[in-house]
This record gives structure tokens, sequence and C-alpha cells, in this order.
């Protein structure tokens, strides 16, 4: 080759506008286009039959109410079409319970139908405080379960309507009968506290969301959020909505997480839809929810960077990895209007929590220490990072 071989102008300048990145917003359209392009017809390389769960905890889990509890799922697919049947089933060994459900889904196009009935033990919290392994280990040995459950039986149909990859628009209708459920378990050591009354009867309920679901995990930039509101009739007809969200913004080498939540219901709303927040997971420092009422707000803001750190050889190929994070955050609470026979009462005002989060093992390993700023409360948690618990 002769002749000058230099590049007058940078490689990724000169390709720009024939190679450019895919970007969320390109994946998000390219998931809309196939689904109306595929309408009733399967998107997956799966068997349309199989064995099929949610998260490792959906097969065995350990709280107060159940004991140990062990679980099953299955997809029943129908040829090539997006219709799926999905049974499940679970027995608790303490509270000798069944529980599971069955659902039918069918898809046309970004559109999706489910018909279901279940029988669930759930917690009333729509925030997650804990991993379900870490829960069902502290649960057993040292009698620290962090749940609060209520049995709730419930048919009902909704509908689904994708509006972009991520975007998501939803409307339920269902029956819904909650029940109170008392402690049935023993833990190695320690011991159970009692687990609140939550029940009230059948209602009939409708719900509206609309999502912006994850980026994916560990991604750097990020917004996410879900606005839900839901009605209620029954005993006591009520009214209930939230809004709740996550923005992680890059920061030069640094990251900046924020999350909220606000929730407000009427005077009619049942136990098991109130609000809750304390302690670990919202308000590390203050008691493990101690706080509640049908009023809440929570804010979370933390400044994350890295240092260098020692690495822990794991075998011959692997290690604990050369970088640790460091996450020094704020956070404040408040709830107002709570319910009578419960074990929550309203903050007073705002509750502020300072403290500092340290992530390590590529992340994963996540440990909490916190301050309460109004009465000097302390607190420190172990868990793995939050970005992992739908799959535990």
């Amino acid at each position: 080759i002769s002749g000058d071989t230099t590049w007058a102008e940078p490689l990724g300048e000169s390709i720009g506008e024939v190679a450019r990145p895919l970007n969320h917003q390109d994946m998000d359209a390219l998931r809309v286009e196939v689904e109306r392009i595929a309408g009733p017809h399967a998107l997956q390389g799966l068997s349309s039959t199989r064995l099929a769960t949610g998260s490792v905890s959906d097969l065995v889990h350990v709280n107060r109410v159940q004991g140990l509890a062990f679980g099953a799922g299955a997809v029943v697919g129908f040829g090539a079409s997006r219709a799926q049947l999905r049974p499940s089933i679970g027995y608790g060994t303490s509270d000798g319970r069944i529980t599971g459900g069955v659902a039918l889904a069918v898809g046309q196009g970004a559109t999706s139908l489910t018909f279901d009935a279940s029988r669930r033990i759930r917690d009333l919290s729509d925030l997650p405080v804990i991993a379900p392994v870490t829960n069902s280990l502290m649960s057993q040995e040292s009698g620290n379960d962090h749940g609060d459950y209520v049995l709730l039986n419930a048919a009902g149909i909704g509908v689904r309507h994708r509006l972009s990859g991520r975007t998501s628009l939803s409307l339920g209708v269902s029956v819904e009968e909650s029940q109170s459920v008392g402690v049935s378990a023993s833990p190695a050591n320690g011991q159970y506290r009692p687990n609140p009354p939550l029940g009230t009867g059948t209602r009939g309920v409708a719900k509206l969301d609309l999502e912006r679901a994850s980026g994916g995990i560990a991604a750097r930039r990020d917004l996410q959020g879900r606005l839900s509101l839901e009605a209620g009739e029954g005993a006591t007809d009520y009214l209930r909505a939230t809004a709740e969200g996550r923005w992680v913004v890059s920061l030069g080498a640094s990251e900046l997480l924020s999350r909220a939540y606000l929730g407000v219901g009427t005077d009619g709303l049942p136990p098991h839809r109130s609000f809750v927040m304390g302690g670990r997971g919202t308000l590390l420092g203050e008691p493990f929810r101690a706080y509640g009422g049908r009023t809440a707000a929570l804010a979370h803001v933390e400044w994350r960077f890295e240092v260098p750190f020692p690495a822990a050889p794991l075998g011959s190929f692997a290690s604990t990895g050369r970088r640790m994070t460091v996450a020094p955050f704020l956070s404040a609470g408040y709830s107002d209007r709570p319910l009578p026979g419960l074990p929550w009462a309203r903050t007073a005002g705002v509750r502020p929590v300072a403290g500092v989060a340290l992530e390590w093992f590529m992340r994963l390993i996540r440990v909490e220490a916190g301050i309460g700023l109004r009465d000097g409360g302390f607190g420190v948690t172990v868990d793995v990072n939050q970005d992992w618990w739908g799959l535990l």
C-alpha cells in the first residue's frame, strides 16, 4: 500500500453516521415493533411446557406464619400461540396451609390479557426491605422476620398494554378476601414478634398502573417508576394512590442514586393496604416498622463512588475484585393518620437518617450503617445488593 495512510479524523466520528451504537430508545422501539409483527404468535425459544419459578424463594422460604414453606410452578403453552397457563402450588409445614394459584395469559401484539385466581400469603408493604433468601435465614436462625403477613384469596381479570419497551399501562379488576394470620412457627433462636391483624373480609378492587421498568442490573444511568391508583368497595370503601421512582445519574466517575415513594389513602383504607416504614430498608437507625398509616412519604439519596480495596482470591480464575463502592446517604420519612389496632404510629414530623453503605464483591454484598438524626438510634445491616432481590 502506497501513499499517506494517516486518518484525518477520529474513527468514531468517521463511522458515527453509519454505525451509531444502540441505546435504550432503539431497543424499546425494536421490542414494540417485534411484538406488533408477531401478533398472537410466541416470541420465545423455550419449551412451551416447562417447570418455572419467579425466584429462589418461590421454591423454598421461611417465615413466622408458614414456617418452612415449599412451592413449585409451571408454564403450559398452547402450540405457537402466546397463550399460557401458569399453575403454582405451595405448602407451609407449620401452618399446614396450601397456597398457589392459576393464571391464563393471552397475548396479542403489545397487549396481554390475564385471568387469574390465587391464594397467597404476602407482606403488606409495597416496598421490599430485605432479600427474600436473607429473610429466610434470619427468620429461621434468629427469629427476625421482616414481614407482616396477610392471607389473600383473589380472582380477577387484567389487561396490560406495552407503550414502549419499558413503559406499560395496566388495568385490573378483582374480588379479594383478606384474612388475618398468626404466628405458627418457632425459630432456632430468639422469639418471633406477633403478626398484626390485617384481614378485613371481601372487597371488589380495581387497579390502574403506569410503569416504567428498570433499565437493567447495575445500570449507571436510569429512570424507573410507577404511578398507581386503586379503588376498593366492601365493608369500607377506599381510594389509594401511590407514586414511586428511582433515578440514577452519572457524575463523572461517581453516581447519584435517588429513590422516592409517596402514598395516600382515604379513611376507609383496609389495614393490609396501609403504609409502613422504619428500620431496615427504609429508615435505618429507626425502630423496624415503627411508623405507618394512611399517608406516607419516603425519600433516599446516596452518592456512590469507588475506592481501591484488596482483592481476595476465589480459586484460580476469580477474585472479589479490587474496588469497593462507598455510598454516603441521607433518608427521610413521614407518616400520618395511623390505623387503630396496628403497631405502627405516626412519625410526628419528618424522621431524617444519615449513614453510609459499602458494596463489595462486584457490588453483590451491601453493608449499611445509619443513625436517626432525631433520636440517635443506630442500625447496621448486611444483605445482597437490592438489584438482585427479585431473583432471590
